[in-house]
C-alpha cells in the first residue's frame, strides 16, 4: 500500500490522487503493475500488486537482443494505452520498469507511475533524472504527450544499449547513435530515437502511438547473436533470462521502492 505522508499538505494529497488515478486507469493492461484498490481515508492511498522480477536497470545486460526489443515494445504499449485515458507518466526510468518471465518469455511491466515525482513537484521541488525531458527542467509542472515520448525514447535507448542517451544534462548533451552502442541495433533505430529525444518538443513524435509504430518498423525481431564487440559496442550474446522463482522480500519491492512507500513532504 502506497500512501501520502500524514505531514503532506492538500497540494501533495491532490497530486498523489491524480497520479494514482492515472495508474488506476491504465492498470488493466498486462504490461502495467496491477492496482487492487485505492481510497482517501484517512489519507490518499493506493494498493498495488507486488511486482515480481527485477528492474530493467538491474537486468538489462542479461537480456538478449530479442528480449530488449520486447521490453521496448511492452513499455511503449503500456504508455500508449495509458494515453487513451489521458494518463501520463512523466517520471519513467529503467528503475520503474519491471522485467518478468511469463510462459518462458520475458516481458516488461510499468510500475510506480510517477507518484513520488508528482508529490515532490507539488511540494515545490524540481525532481529530475537522466531520462527527464528538457522542458520539465524549466517547468516541472508542465508536460504533455511529447514529454512522455521523450522519457519513453530515453528508456528505450537504455533498454536497447544499456547506456544513457546523452552525456551531461538533457538540455545540453549530444545523443550518441544507439547503433554505435550495440551491434544488435539497426541504424534505422538511430533516426527514431533521435526524433523522440529532440530537445524541442515540437520536433518529437506527437504521440506515443507514432513513436511505437516507428520503433517497431525500425527494429524487427532478431534471433541471432550480436556478434563480436568493437569500438565499445555491446557484445552480449543471446541468452534466456532465468525465470524468477520467488518474490522479493519486504512486500516484493527493492530497497529503493520500499523507501518510497510513504511519500514525504520535501519542503
Amino acid at each position: 500500500i502506497l500512501a501520502v505522508s500524514p505531514a503532506a499538505d492538500d497540494r501533495m494529497a491532490d497530486a498523489f490522487d491524480r497520479a494514482a488515478d492515472d495508474w488506476a486507469d491504465a492498470h488493466t493492461h498486462p504490461n502495467v503493475v496491477r492496482v487492487y484498490a485505492r481510497g482517501d481515508s484517512p489519507r490518499p492511498w493506493i494498493a498495488v500488486a507486488d511486482a515480481p522480477g527485477e528492474t530493467l536497470a538491474a537486468v538489462q545486460s542479461r537480456l538478449s537482443p530479442d528480449e530488449r526489443r520486447t521490453v521496448a515494445v511492452d513499455v511503449t504499449e503500456a504508455l500508449r494505452i495509458a494515453r487513451l485515458y489521458n494518463a501520463t507518466h512523466l517520471a519513467l526510468t529503467p528503475d520503474d520498469v519491471r522485467i518478468v518471465v511469463r510462459d518462458g518469455a520475458v516481458h516488461a511491466l510499468v510500475d510506480w507511475w510517477g507518484i513520488e515525482r508528482a508529490c515532490r513537484v507539488a511540494a515545490g521541488d524540481s525532481p529530475s533524472s537522466p531520462y527527464t525531458a528538457p522542458e520539465l527542467l524549466d517547468d516541472p509542472t508542465g508536460g504533455d504527450e511529447r514529454t512522455v515520448v521523450y522519457g519513453l525514447g530515453a528508456v528505450t535507448y537504455f533498454a536497447l544499449t544499456g547506456h544513457l542517451p546523452v552525456d551531461g544534462p538533457a538540455e545540453a548533451g549530444d545523443i550518441h547513435p544507439a547503433s554505435d552502442r550495440s551491434l544488435a541495433v539497426p541504424p534505422a533505430v538511430d533516426d527514431v530515437l533521435s526524433t523522440a529525444l529532440s530537445r524541442r518538443p515540437a520536433d518529437r513524435y506527437d504521440s506515443v502511438s507514432a513513436f511505437g509504430a516507428a520503433i517497431e518498423r525500425a527494429l524487427p525481431p532478431v534471433s541471432v547473436d550480436d556478434g563480436e564487440s568493437t569500438g565499445g559496442r555491446d557484445d552480449t550474446k543471446s541468452r534466456r533470462l532465468p525465470a524468477p522463482n520467488r518474490r522479493e522480500s519486504e512486500g516484493g519491492r527493492d530497497r529503493r521502492e520500499g523507501q518510497k512507500r510513504e511519500v514525504r513532504d520535501r519542503k
